[in-house]
């Protein structure tokens, strides 16, 4: 499959990948090799993303939405047995979250809601924690941590922040580490 991802870094744009002195000193000249190929090559085979990551027509689109949060993709194909019978964007979750909007909580919503409220207000009461709203979800008792760390120690607190919570099944956790940047 070809994404837009795929041609983001070619020559032909100027956008080629271009890496510091020193990150090229320790990739590989196979690493390297292969980057030129995907940035130069006008052959789709030599362009295109080989492990294509897919969802069948009975996956959920809370894990849709965690599948292309985690891999840093725009789409994932829709397979029946080996045959495309559609595509899922961002866009298309989007507009099935715009459509539940108004719609009351129930039950097991409610509770969810109720969760996911409580960290949120402990961590906002923390100097130490930045944390936006849409960086905690909660399905069925489930905490899901989506923000951004600088330390494993600020890791960690946010994990306990949840964890603490009354009603939390278990805590998932799909943060990324933030490079510190050299001065």
């Amino acid at each position: 499959m070809v994404s837009e991802g795929d041609l983001l870094h070619r020559v032909e744009t100027g956008t080629e990948r271009r890496r510091s002195w020193w990150l090229e000193m320790v990739a590989s000249t196979n690493q390297l090799a292969g980057e030129y190929v995907k940035s130069h090559s006008g052959i789709v085979k030599d362009v295109m993303t080989r492990d294509v990551i897919s969802v069948t027509e009975q996956t959920t689109v809370a894990d849709i939405a965690i599948l292309l949060e985690t891999n840093r993709i725009k789409r994932v194909p829709v397979l029946h047995g080996d045959r495309l019978v559609g595509v899922v964007s961002r866009a298309n979750l989007v507009r099935a979250l715009a459509m539940t909007i108004n719609e009351r909580p129930s039950g097991a919503e409610a509770d969810d809601r109720a969760i996911r409220d409580r960290p949120l207000a402990e961590l906002k009461a923390q100097k130490w924690a930045e944390i936006s709203p849409a960086n905690i979800t909660v399905r069925d008792g489930i905490v899901h941590l989506w923000s951004s760390y600088c330390s494993d120690q600020e890791k960690r607190a946010l994990v306990v922040a949840a964890e603490s919570i009354p009603g939390v099944r278990r805590v998932e956790d799909h943060m990324r580490l933030v490079a510190a940047y050299l001065v």
